[in-house]
């Protein structure tokens, strides 16, 4: 009897090699912590004029442009883990 099968052909971006897929379904996923998926019922805000959109969608998640950030959207994993912090300490 095989309980976990290792192999198989699912890729993940950034993630080296090749797995057996996993399937997920998430119910209720919407507005999880909030009540709605837009929990500020815009699609975009503006904080001390950076845009940002807020979405809680199974988790809450700000997303904020990777310029407002210093930053390319470029960069790779170990090329942020190796530099200077992105977030604020105020």
């Amino acid at each position: 009897m095989v309980l976990v099968e290792y192999e198989g052909s699912a890729r993940i971006d950034g993630v080296p090699g090749t797995a057996a897929p996993v399937a997920l379904t998430f119910l209720n996923a919407a507005g999880t912590k909030t009540g709605k998926v837009f929990p500020t019922d815009n699609q975009i805000d503006y904080f001390d004029d950076v845009p940002v959109t807020c979405i809680d969608m199974a988790m809450p998640v700000v997303i904020i442009p990777a310029e407002y950030l210093g930053k390319t959207g470029y960069e790779l994993p170990a090329e942020l883990d190796a530099g200077q912090s992105i977030i604020s300490p105020h």
